[in-house]
């Protein structure tokens, strides 16, 4: 397992130090077939910056969807997974991102509602902060974790992103 240290850490793409732990974005894992042998830098970070504009991005990101579309009680609607790794939490995903969203089973309905809300909304769960504002091009997520802002992004697959929130809701699965 990679761990970010900052201004240690490099970036798999550019292979510069990240700063920040809001630029960064942790590699999902993606099968070598599909991508060659980077595939071995599943779970190693990167700068958004670079995945954003990353020639090898699409292929990542649907090899990605196919190998978590396979697991068993995965719910999956396109780039956008999501399953129940525990009793309490729910782990949604978008491959597209990458980024991988932990949230307690009992804040689903509330998630859900701000995926819906045009109006940006703040929870607050456990020791952390989510703002989700729906935007045209998709819905920002700003996450702050012990007063530092460690997630500003936007997912541009809403309905698939509530979707799996509404399907994880009301699964048994879930419950």
């Amino acid at each position: 397992m990679t761990f970010l240290i900052l201004g240690s850490t490099t970036c798999v793409i550019c292979a510069e130090p990240i700063a920040t732990v809001r630029q960064s974005a942790r590699l999902l894992y993606a099968h070598g077939d599909d991508v060659g042998d980077i595939a071995r830098c599943g779970r190693s970070f990167v700068h958004c910056a670079c995945w954003d504009v990353w020639p090898l991005r699409p292929r990542w990101a649907e090899s990605t969807r196919r190998l978590m579309a396979a697991a068993a009680g995965m719910v999956s609607v396109r780039g956008v997974m999501g399953h129940k790794p525990g009793m309490r939490d729910v782990l949604v995903t978008d491959t597209a991102a990458p980024f991988e969203w932990t949230i307690p089973t009992d804040e689903l309905a509330r998630v859900l509602e701000a995926l819906h809300s045009r109006t940006p909304t703040t929870l607050e769960f456990r020791h952390d902060w989510w703002t989700v504002a729906r935007m045209a091009a998709g819905v920002r997520l700003i996450g702050v974790h012990r007063r530092e802002c460690c997630v500003d992004l936007t997912l541009r697959d809403v309905e698939a992103l509530i979707e799996v929130t509404e399907r994880l809701l009301h699964s048994d699965s879930a419950v």
